[in-house]
């Protein structure tokens, strides 16, 4: 599997500006198990196969944007 990565674009308040965090790993689990981390801990999500899944679905493959 090649380099991949997530770009967190969430809110935590309507007035705060989008989160830019960057996530990216040559490991499918070690990117999924960083962003899910995250969004728990920073946007308050719940751990559950469904928040994974929406996680997993904003990988893109390669290096992320400079």
């Amino acid at each position: 599997m090649g380099r991949k990565y997530v770009i967190c674009h969430e809110r935590t308040t309507d007035e705060a500006p989008a989160c830019g965090a960057v996530f990216s790993a040559d490991d499918e689990r070690e990117l999924l198990e960083m962003a899910v981390r995250h969004g728990i801990n920073v946007h308050g999500h719940a751990n559950t196969e469904s928040y994974r899944e929406e996680v997993r679905n904003r990988f893109r493959e390669g290096n992320p944007p400079s």
